[in-house]
């Protein structure tokens, strides 16, 4: 598309600014402060808002909330399917951070988390929580706006994505079955009984 009295070189200038913008914003970012829900969701509009593809980015801070890093940890698709929740524990302790904040865009245009979102953020919640180290929270952005899975709620309550696992699935994970313990309830019944069979 051409504009009138707008040359070529004047149209790749006016392409650059969006980028320099954030650049220069990223080259600050060791000194800013997101120690609220107003500044981390800012602070991630500022990175996230109009790109066209899908990223997802974890940013790590000190115990005051000053940023320590910033990194990209998926491009081109957030799916928090796919997030290494391992990169994201070794980000925070190579960081030396407090506490971790992670953030990706929807370019579809809604912000709010999916049940794919939820699970997978309460699973870095829970890993980071092995190392005492906090994730403060998870921001949404989409069409000039943002979630804040924190402010939500969403992240101090256990969310499932489907149906809830069963007590026997949970114990089958950690190595134990429930078998065993029903039989073992079973006979000790059986002999509970015969024991007072004799007695009457």
């Amino acid at each position: 598309m051409q504009v009138s009295g707008i040359g070529e070189n004047a149209a790749v200038l006016l392409n650059l600014v969006p980028a320099a913008q954030r650049c220069a914003r990223r080259s600050v970012s060791a000194e800013r402060i997101l120690n609220s829900v107003e500044r981390c969701g800012a602070y991630f509009m500022d990175l996230l808002d109009g790109q066209r593809r899908e990223l997802l980015y974890q940013v790590c801070l000190d115990g005051k909330g000053k940023v320590l890093s910033c990194k990209c940890l998926s491009q081109g698709s957030a799916d928090m399917t796919s997030l290494s929740i391992r990169q994201v524990v070794e980000n925070a302790l190579l960081s030396g951070a407090a506490g971790v904040v992670l953030g990706h865009n929807h370019p579809s245009g809604v912000a709010l988390p999916s049940a794919e979102d939820r699970a997978a953020t309460l699973q870095v919640r829970d890993a980071l929580a092995t190392m005492d180290i906090r994730l403060l929270d998870h921001i949404i952005v989409a069409d000039g706006d943002f979630v804040s899975m924190e402010a939500s709620g969403l992240l101090t309550r256990k969310v499932y994505a489907e149906v809830p696992p069963r007590v026997e699935y949970t114990l089958t994970e950690l190595g134990y079955s429930l078998k065993p313990i029903m039989d073992a309830m079973w006979t000790w019944g059986e002999n509970y009984q015969a024991q007072n069979e004799k007695l009457q």
